[in-house]
C-alpha cells in the first residue's frame, strides 16, 4: 500500500464524522461543484480534500469564522482546516496536509 492510498482511506473514514458533527451542531451542508478551480496538484485532486458549504436556518455561512466550531473538530480528529491557512479558506477540509 502507498502513503497516498493510506491517507485517502483515512480521509474517507474521517469525513463522515465531520458531516455528522456538522449536523449535530445544527448546520445543513452542501458541496460546491467539483469543477471549481483548485491549484494544480492540490489535495482536492489527490482525493484528500473537500470543500463544504454550511447553512444555518437556510442562510449560507460565507465567512471563515462561521466554520470555526467545525474546523476545530476536524483538527481534533487529525484533519487540516483551511481556516488556519495564510489565505483563509474556511470551507476547506483536508487530510495529511501541512499549513
Amino acid at each position: 500500500m502507498s502513503k497516498l492510498g493510506d491517507d485517502q482511506r483515512a480521509f474517507a473514514r474521517a469525513f463522515p464524522l465531520l458531516l455528522l458533527h456538522a449536523y449535530q451542531l445544527g448546520y445543513d451542508v452542501t458541496f460546491p461543484p467539483e469543477h471549481t478551480n483548485h491549484i494544480k496538484n492540490s489535495f482536492h485532486y489527490k482525493g484528500l480534500a473537500k470543500d463544504i458549504n454550511l447553512f444555518i436556518n437556510g442562510k449560507y455561512i460565507k465567512k471563515t469564522e462561521g466554520h470555526i466550531k467545525l474546523g476545530l473538530y476536524w483538527e481534533s480528529i487529525g484533519g487540516t482546516w483551511g481556516g488556519r491557512f495564510r489565505k483563509k479558506d474556511g470551507n476547506h477540509y483536508s487530510w495529511g496536509e501541512t499549513i
